[in-house]
């Protein structure tokens, strides 16, 4: 654990595996688990209600070493969040030779397949 990094995150990407039969698998796998910091960046007041509960959704910027090549395609997984999943919307890398990255991900709308 680095400075404000508190919160244990793992990176999520779906790989395809052929089967014997000559077909395709789409697993998700963990290619990366880091120490980050997660802090809320917007709420959204589109809640809507599914299998019975309210859910809306929360954009967080997320912060890790630049040591993980990601894509709008990966799943981060918040660890010390119960396994709470968030899409990639964006990754960014300032300078030429960045340390550190940030991951603006949204929680509550993870699609899924």
């Amino acid at each position: 654990m680095i400075g404000g990094r508190r919160e244990r995150i793992s990176v999520k990407r779906r790989t395809r595996t052929q089967r014997a039969d000559g077909g395709f698998d789409v697993t998700p796998t963990v290619i990366a688990t880091r120490w980050a910091s997660v802090r809320p960046v917007q709420t959204r007041a589109d809640e809507r209600e599914q299998a019975g509960r309210l859910q809306g959704s929360c954009t967080y910027l997320i912060e890790i070493d630049n040591k993980v090549e990601l894509t709008a395609d990966d799943v981060i997984v918040w660890d010390t969040a119960g396994g709470a999943e968030m899409n990639v919307r964006e990754v960014r890398r300032e300078g030429s030779r960045p340390f550190t990255m940030q991951i603006v991900a949204e929680l509550g709308t993870v699609i899924s397949g």
